[in-house]
């Protein structure tokens, strides 16, 4: 089976649902279902989906609906159906139902509001989950549909007529060519706000997001009711309060309607400007003005190479509510003095610029400040002004935000220090050939009393100072950033950056290689301490040997001596100015000569049969040989002789020491074959005498897997049968029926041998009376 994993897709809605003897429904508000592509057969054309279905409620009632399924629940749970039609048809065929699996009841979670509203009553939301797997048929132009239903609506709804007499009925639809690409359907982004507020713009982003990439188109669709709210009615009538799905499908389900001519499919909302959603972005936008609770659907169409492939559905509500807009007046500074007072402190500078933090911005319609100089008020209706002020000294300025909205206004009021300037500089110097410590000089003044602080960043972690004239010694070249911030008495703080190419060449070359001694070939990993040194530096090793790899050219390369011997080691290293130093380090490197190892087997194609295996060790230059055979079998003999105990490829490895301590090895696959198989005779002579009285297979039928013998008379009837190798056929029909004739009948007979081939055999039993 071919497995794809896909992501999910998602549909939403929310609704009021009132049930009459069975479940009050009335506050349930909405709900998510998650859609995944399990898996995918191509083979019996075949699709896994798994459906994960959240429901949400209002939490703040004990008394209100309960999940279908969960604790205080009256019925088995939530039936989901799935429908099939032919594109060419307009009636569906029911395929199956399932009741899903619910866990997390009551599981809070956050309730959307919109966010300028301050909510007239607080709401807070329950989830509960249902989950669900089914297996689909493909059937190549059909359409699927997989529905929820139930009733009732809730019946303080504003814009639908009647609703508390039907249900709702919740559906995605996608097709064929859906499954079979295993489609990643379109995940809606977010919940929508439960409340909105009357009389201001609603702007909401509906979008969804596709994995593949796929176009997506949106658009109001009408709101699907189903069931009614008779609970006499059996559940296999469509107007009962909890439809069948097995008898109540689509073709039942109705169209909700609106009422007229204030709300329509593309107006449910109504509002001025109307309330609609944008086709290509999915954004709901207009200004509601009418309170209420109000049903609406919108419907998400996904396309790929201008064919449809899935319908989300999205049904919920949103509460149009009367609302108040809440701002709060904030100004960046220096110091905070008091609730709603703030400090800005100028140093050397005569200019302010106000920056307005005030937050819940799409509240904010004005902004009015005010700056006393000496008795005169400068304003201004800026968000962000600026002032030019006389001299040093304090100034008191205001912000008012919407002077004049009621509940929507807001103060803040900023004392302006102005403060003699200060200006922070410095310069360096040092060695740019041979490295050593660069030399930091302060040269910053003020035009306050004096500077009380420096501190100094040199541009690694950990690396500062607080003194009037540092050093500092870089380990690592390269360019740095220096910073120096200085801080006078009237706390006025001011900065400066400077770089520093710091490429010196190194005073002294340290290198320390991962071995001194070790056998031939030896791989030596010359480690390079020297500082200060990087990449930008030419660097070139001689390694002793000739040899002229490009890995002479690395920082700290690796290098494998092929050859025993001692060798001397050099390497030069120039700055990128061209300072140049190197060293040599005579007789660095000593590599001693190992055994050469390999060895042969017999017999070369082992078997359980013949599993003695003899080791012929072809090794020389070697004192000492240890054998580990691969399953925790060893031995230290020259030519060990070895029984394996079991069939299977066994990793054989042979490791050899030489005089002078060098270690060589060799490791070789050895195959212990399993031999299985059963042979039948041509006749055999069931007369009571002990011998061939049966027909039977003859060999290792204990290593044989999934057998089975069938015999059949020459007209074709079966006459015997046995899945047990050891039990053959004595001559008579299944073994206790009557006596069959002599004769010729023909055997066919099927097993799996070790390492999993099939085999089938097939002749001719002479049964000889």
């Amino acid at each position: 089976m071919l497995r794809i994993q896909i992501s999910k897709y998602i549909l939403t809605f929310a609704i009021c649902i009132a049930l009459n003897s069975i479940i009050e429904g009335k506050h349930i508000i909405g709900g998510d279902v998650f859609f995944d592509c399990l898996s995918l057969d191509t083979i019996n054309n075949t699709v896994v989906m798994h459906f994960e279905f959240q429901m949400y409620r209002d939490g703040r009632d004990e008394d209100g609906a309960d999940y279908d399924g969960g604790p205080g629940s009256q019925n088995q749970g939530a039936e989901f159906g799935l429908y099939r039609r032919s594109s060419r048809s307009s009636s569906w065929t029911f395929i199956t139902k399932t009741i899903p699996r619910v866990y997390n009841l009551r599981e809070r979670v956050p309730a959307n509001t919109q966010p300028c509203l301050i909510a007239p009553p607080a709401i807070f939301v329950e989830r509960a989950v249902y989950e669900f797997d089914l297996e689909i048929d493909i059937v190549a132009g059909s359409d699927y549909m997989v529905a929820y239903q139930r009733c009732c609506r809730s019946e303080s709804i504003s814009n639908l007529v009647t609703p508390g007499e039907f249900g709702a009925a919740f559906a995605i639809e996608f097709t064929s060519e859906s499954l079979m690409v295993c489609n990643d359907s379109p995940i809606y982004n977010e919940f929508p706000p439960l409340i909105v507020c009357a009389g201001f713009p609603l702007e909401y982003d509906h979008s969804a997001r596709d994995a593949e990439g796929d176009q997506i188109v949106y658009e109001f669709c009408v709101p699907l009711s189903a069931g009614g709210n008779d609970s006499n009615l059996p559940r296999s009538n469509c107007a009962a309060v909890i439809p069948n799905p097995s008898f109540c499908g689509p073709d039942a389900f109705r169209e909700v309607r609106f009422r007229s001519p204030q709300f329509t499919t593309a107006a449910p909302m109504g509002g001025d400007p109307i309330v609609g959603v944008n086709g290509s972005t999915g954004l709901i936008s207009g200004t509601p003005t009418i309170i209420g609770e109000h049903v609406m659907a919108v419907c998400a169409m996904e396309y790929r190479d201008g064919v449809l492939l899935s319908t989300i559905r999205r049904d919920f509500q949103f509460i149009v509510s009367s609302c108040e807009k809440a701002v709060e007046a904030r100004i960046a500074s220096d110091r905070t003095l008091g609730e709603k007072e703030f400090e800005v402190t100028l140093c050397g500078d005569l200019e302010v610029q106000f920056r307005n933090e005030s937050v819940r911005a799409i509240d904010i319609q004005e902004y009015y400040w005010e700056l006393d100089v000496d008795g005169n008020l400068l304003t201004s209706a800026e968000k962000d002004p600026s002032f030019t002020l006389p001299d040093v000294g304090t100034y008191q300025a205001k912000m008012i935000l919407n002077p004049g909205i009621p509940n929507c206004t807001d103060s803040a009021f900023v004392t302006v220090s102005v403060f003699p300037g200060l200006e922070a500089d410095f310069q360096f110097e040092y060695d740019t050939c041979i490295a050593g410590p660069v030399e930091f000089e302060d040269l910053s003044f003020t035009e306050a009393q004096f500077i009380r602080n420096r501190r100094w960043n040199f541009g690694e972690a950990n690396a500062s100072s607080n003194q009037v004239n540092p050093n500092f010694t870089y380990q690592i070249p390269g360019r740095r950033t220096i910073t120096l911030e200085i801080e006078d008495n009237n706390g006025c703080i001011d900065r400066i950056q400077k770089d520093v190419n710091y490429q010196p060449a190194p005073s002294t070359i340290i290198v320390e290689p991962s071995l001194f001694l070790g056998c031939e070939p030896a791989e030596v990993f010359f480690d390079n301490l020297t500082a200060p040194i990087n990449d930008s530096y030419d660097i070139e090793w001689d390694f002793g040997d000739g040899s002229e790899e490009e890995n002479r050219f690395e920082l700290s390369p690796t290098h494998i001596y092929e050859e025993d011997g001692t060798y001397n080691v050099s390497i030069s290293i120039t700055s990128p100015i061209g300072c140049e130093v190197s060293r040599d380090f005579n007789s660095l490197i000593q590599v001693q000569k190992g055994p050469d190892v390999d060895f042969v087997y017999s017999p070369d194609a082992p078997t359980i049969f013949q599993n003695e295996v003899s080791f012929i060790n072809l090794t020389t230059g070697a004192v000492g040989f240890f054998w580990d055979f691969g399953d925790s079998g060893i031995s230290f003999a020259d030519n060990p002789v070895y029984e394996f105990r079991d069939t299977g490829l066994y990793l054989v490895t042979l490791q050899a020491t030489s005089s002078n301590g060098c270690l060589d090895t060799i490791s070789q696959i050895i195959d212990v074959a399993p031999v299985a198989d059963i042979f039948y005779p041509n006749a055999f002579t069931p007369d009571g005498n002990g011998r061939n009285d049966s027909f039977k297979g003859v060999g290792t039928a204990e290593l044989l897997n999934e057998y089975k013998l069938i015999i059949y008379d020459r007209w074709g009837t079966e006459v015997f049968a046995t899945e047990d190798p050891e039990l053959g056929w004595n001559g008579r029909i299944n073994n206790s029926g009557n006596e069959l004739p002599g004769g010729v009948y023909l055997y066919i007979a099927r097993y799996r041998i070790p390492r999993g081939e099939m085999k089938e055999t097939r002749g001719y039993a002479t049964l000889v009376r």
